[in-house]
């Protein structure tokens, strides 16, 4: 969901997570992830979240990212505001069509 949503949105996200039991940071930008906090394994097209992590929170940041320059669009959301925010963005698509 997270990897879809930055290939429509244009935006970076920035995925704070558990994953056992160890605290780790994603970027995540036009649909790949790159671990901010460990290395990224060489395939693209597969998630860096394993399915058992529990995702603390989630910032919207406009893109491209800059690290230098974070434009943050919104911070800390759960897991149900984002998807709120997924759900409000497919409404949109969906009258436009």
């Amino acid at each position: 969901m997270l990897e879809f949503y930055c290939q429509i949105a244009q935006e970076a996200l920035l995925v704070k997570a558990l994953v056992d039991d160890q605290e780790v940071e994603v970027l995540i930008f036009k649909g790949f992830s790159s671990s901010l906090s460990s290395g990224t394994p060489p395939d693209p097209t597969r998630s860096i979240l394993p399915a058992r992590a529990v995702i603390k929170c989630i910032d919207r940041v406009k893109g491209p990212f800059d690290p230098s320059n974070i434009e943050y669009i919104e911070k800390d959301l759960t897991v149900e505001a984002f998807k709120e925010v997924v759900e409000k963005i497919k409404a949109i698509q969906s009258q436009s069509t």
